[in-house]
């Protein structure tokens, strides 16, 4: 199974990589607009649901699940109907949450900014690695992934008896690309994921470090 070395909430990754952006400009940690300027955009048309009287956008929400499913979950398809309403019932639930968040505490006090600094510092690796060996953009390029028609057909005749019954020929090769596109991008991910060894390697070797051994006892006395 393909998995996301670092492996942590996504809500949170998204909040803190935009907390990023804030967190050291001074004393305050405005965190707060930034989350309110992410739930002001899930609001819009077209309504997907209600919430307390506002429209929240479909549109909005399938970037936000493609994306997500896309980069932390390495699913490219677009998932059934009913694990589709699993996502929705989180992201309302995020939604509610993050809305109750804003008001009851204070996000952009420095206690918030030291709870958010993990996920912040996992999330910036995560995001550099996958940046520096190629893997953000073929996830983020999953449908433009070429695939010949040439090898569509010939895989076609060549495995038509061992198609689902019922399938027209259209669905059938649609099916057959999607499979193919799958193959192709999980090949080509594999490559880039293990590539992260090399970009890791490379800044080892490009940067000196000296570890003060005599210090870790007062670490640890402190």
């Amino acid at each position: 199974m393909l998995r996301n070395k670092f492996g942590f909430s996504i809500q949170f990754f998204v909040l803190s990589l935009c907390f990023f952006f804030f967190v050291f400009c001074g004393k305050s940690y405005p965190i707060e607009k930034v989350v309110e300027t992410k739930l002001d955009r899930r609001e819009g048309k077209p309504e997907l649901f209600q919430l307390n009287g506002a429209a929240y956008s479909a549109s909005a929400f399938r970037d936000e699940l493609v994306f997500e499913r896309s980069h932390f979950e390495l699913k490219q398809e677009f998932p059934p109907p009913e694990e589709l309403e699993k996502y929705l019932n989180r992201y309302i639930e995020d939604t509610v949450i993050l809305k109750d968040a804003v008001t009851e505490l204070d996000l952009n006090s420095p206690e918030a900014a030291a709870y958010l600094w993990p996920y912040l510092r996992k999330g910036i690796i995560a995001y550099y690695l996958d940046k520096k060996s190629g893997v953000f953009e073929i996830n983020n390029n999953f449908p433009d992934i070429e695939i010949r028609d040439k090898d569509i057909e010939e895989f076609y005749q060549n495995n038509k008896g061992k198609l689902p019954e019922g399938l027209s020929e259209k669905e059938a090769k649609r099916k057959l690309e999607n499979t193919a596109r799958y193959l192709k991008w999980k090949k080509i991910y594999e490559i880039r994921n293990d590539k992260k060894k090399e970009v890791v390697g490379a800044l080892k070797k490009n940067n000196s470090v000296q570890i003060k051994y005599n210090a870790i006892n007062k670490v640890i006395q402190d």
